[in-house]
């Protein structure tokens, strides 16, 4: 019988570890403490290393629709604009690493990744799922929420961002 796995977070790190879980035979739940599963904020790169991770998880046409795959970047002064560092991108990072580095809008990963986890399992992901602690009794994990019921699995992935209750639990409450 496969460990139980859940993921506490429902961002773009436990929703991509959700997906490479399933992707290895694995069933994960992914609880969200939000009502509503969305992502916040701009875009982010995505290094060759990620990209292709992406691919082999299944998101390549993301990557060559969505995603910007600049030809080089550069660092400029602050205040002359003088050019300090120039880098060279596009294809000659495909060619090195068999990957690009590119940028892509944070919900269009966000959007792409939950798809990927649904297809696989319509009911992995629930949301209103607010940790308030988590204890170990046996070989098991007990996790407990606000207005919930607690859950117990084998094994708890924190993927909870900054703000960690995962980790504020285990570590105590720290600066990022």
């Amino acid at each position: 019988m496969q460990p139980s796995i859940l993921i506490v977070g429902a961002g773009i790190g436990g929703l991509t570890a959700a997906l490479a879980l399933q992707r290895a035979g694995h069933r994960p739940l992914v609880v969200e403490a939000s009502t509503e599963l969305g992502e916040a904020g701009a875009g982010l790169t995505v290094a060759p290393n990620g990209s292709r991770i992406l691919e082999h998880l299944g998101l390549g046409d993301l990557i060559r629709t969505k995603a910007c795959i600049p030809r080089r970047g550069a660092m400029l002064h602050y205040q002359t604009d003088e050019e300090l560092v120039s880098t060279l991108r596009g294809q000659t990072l495909i060619d090195r690493y068999g990957a690009p580095y590119c940028q892509l809008h944070r919900a269009d990963l966000h959007d792409a990744l939950r798809a990927a986890v649904e297809t696989r399992d319509a009911s992995c992901i629930r949301t209103g799922y607010a940790l308030t602690g988590h204890k170990q009794r046996g070989g098991k994990v007990i996790a407990t929420f606000t207005n919930q019921s607690p859950i117990e699995a084998d094994l708890l992935i924190g993927a909870d961002g900054i703000h960690s209750a995962v980790r504020t639990q285990l570590f105590g409450e720290e600066r990022a």
